[in-house]
């Protein structure tokens, strides 16, 4: 059994977000961070990483060989997840910093 790259660095990066998370909870917001906040920014930022692992894979021309007519759409596929998951990433981390002064917490 060999070890997925993708699959750790997957997790090295919602580590990352979570340890991101905190800090502008604790130090900026001066809150603390919700849990749903950690297992969104936790998924969408190993999700990046699926959507990187994606878009490589299509670029290699010995995988997907069944369906070569159908790479793009694979490989925008990948660039979906992607985005979405940038997307997901600065809207929740957004509203965390927002939180500061607010007295009923919601960001808005």
């Amino acid at each position: 059994m060999t070890l997925d790259y993708y699959f750790v660095i997957g997790i090295v990066c919602g580590v990352t977000g979570i340890g991101t998370l905190v800090w502008i909870s604790l130090y900026h917001a001066r809150t603390k961070p919700g849990l749903a906040e950690g297992m969104i920014v936790f998924l969408t930022s190993a999700s990046l990483v699926a959507g990187i692992k994606v878009c490589v894979l299509t670029l290699n021309p010995t995988v997907l060989t069944e369906v070569e007519n159908e790479r793009i759409y694979v490989f925008l596929g990948g660039l979906g997840v992607i985005w979405v998951s940038i997307d997901t990433i600065w809207t929740t981390l957004l509203s965390v910093y927002r939180k500061k002064g607010d007295p009923t917490g919601d960001g808005g």
